[in-house]
This record gives structure tokens, sequence and C-alpha cells, in this order.
């Protein structure tokens, strides 16, 4: 969603530049919106349940091989 939204401002801009994304671009967009702070960190909750369990890390490693 943040790529689009850059590439859109880019060309209303007509700057190319203004589609690259930085590396910190997340905070700078959470910061005028905190209701959506609560959504994103819901999502990144759950990311790292899944990271943390043991059976996906022996089925992703399995796999790996």
């Amino acid at each position: 969603m943040g790529k689009v939204l850059g590439w859109q401002r880019a060309e209303q801009e007509g700057d190319p530049k203004l589609a690259v994304l930085g590396k910190n671009w997340i905070t700078s967009f959470l910061d005028p919106y905190p209701q959506l702070a609560g959504k994103f960190s819901t999502q990144i909750n759950r990311q790292r349940v899944f990271a943390n369990n043991p059976m996906t890390l022996r089925n992703y490693y399995n796999k790996l091989q």
C-alpha cells in the first residue's frame, strides 16, 4: 500500500524520487494516523507468533532441505 501511495504522489508531483520508500517510512506514515497504529501492531504481533511457532519453523526448514 505504501508503494502504491508513493507512486501516485510521484506521478502527481512529477518527481520519481517520491516513489522511493525510506527505511522508516512506516513510522512517518503512522504518526499522523494513531488509529492505524493499533491495527498495524496487531498484524506484527500475529507475525511474531507464527515466527515463534516451533511447528511452523520445523516445516519451513524441512521444505528448505
